[in-house]
C-alpha cells in the first residue's frame, strides 16, 4: 500500500508539471496551521476530539495563475480514548505524525478573485502510536504500540489576503488512516497562515 501512494503522489506531481507554463516565475509558499482533530465513523465511538498542528509547503504552476498545484504537509495530531464506562477514566491516547501530499484545484484563477476557494486530494503515510496507561495501581505500567500505515485525505478550503504575500485561511480535511478494516477516520478543522513567494 506504501508503495502504491508514492508511485501515485509521484505521477500527480509528474502530470501536473505538464499545466506550467513556460517561462513564468515559480511561485511557492509555506504555511503554518492548526485546530480541532474530530474522529468521524467508527472512530468517533473510540476517540474524543483532539487537535492537529503542522506545516506545509506548497507549489503553483504557472507563476500561480495556473488553477493546479501541490502540497507537501508534515503534521502531528492528537486524539485521547473515550471513557470505557461511566466513572472510568479511558486510558488510551492515539498520537500520529503525517507525511501527506495533495494535488489541489484552485477555483478561480487569481485574476478573477482575490480570494483563493480551492480543493483537494491525495495521500501519504501516517505514523500511529498508541498509548495505553492506566489508573490501576502499580506494578502497571503503560504500553506503547506504533505502526506506519497509508492515508488518503481530502481537503476544502478558503484563503484570504491580509497583507502583500501574507494570506489567511480556513480548512476543512478527511483523513482515512489503514489501520485495520474500518480504518482510523478523522476530520480536522483548521486555520493557518501562509506566506507566498514570486509568482503573478
Amino acid at each position: 500500500m506504501r508503495r502504491l501512494l508514492f508511485k501515485v503522489l509521484a505521477l500527480i506531481c509528474i502530470g501536473s508539471a505538464w499545466f506550467d507554463l513556460p517561462g513564468a516565475e515559480a511561485q511557492w509558499s509555506v504555511a503554518a496551521f492548526g485546530g480541532p482533530a474530530i474522529p468521524t465513523g467508527n472512530s468517533r465511538g473510540a476517540y474524543q476530539s483532539g487537535w492537529m498542528a503542522g506545516a506545509s509547503g506548497a507549489y503553483r504552476f504557472g507563476g500561480g495563475h495556473s488553477t493546479i498545484g501541490v502540497r507537501l504537509d508534515l503534521a502531528y495530531s492528537e486524539n485521547a480514548g473515550k471513557d470505557p464506562s461511566p466513572g472510568v477514566p479511558a486510558d488510551l491516547t492515539l498520537k500520529n505524525v503525517y507525511g501527506l501530499g495533495y494535488l489541489i484545484l484552485h477555483i478561480l484563477p487569481p485574476e478573477k478573485s482575490k480570494v483563493d476557494a480551492y480543493f483537494g486530494g491525495g495521500g501519504g503515510i501516517v505514523r500511529v502510536e498508541e498509548v495505553f496507561g492506566s489508573t490501576a495501581p502499580a506494578p502497571f505500567t503503560s504500553q506503547t504500540f506504533t505502526s506506519t500505515n497509508g492515508a488518503m485525505s481530502g481537503l476544502l478550503g478558503l484563503a484570504v489576503p491580509v497583507a502583500q504575500s501574507v494570506r489567511i485561511f480556513a480548512e476543512g480535511r478527511f483523513i482515512t488512516i489503514f489501520t485495520n478494516d474500518s480504518g482510523t477516520n478523522l476530520f480536522p478543522a483548521l486555520i493557518g497562515v501562509e506566506f507566498v513567494f514570486g509568482g503573478l
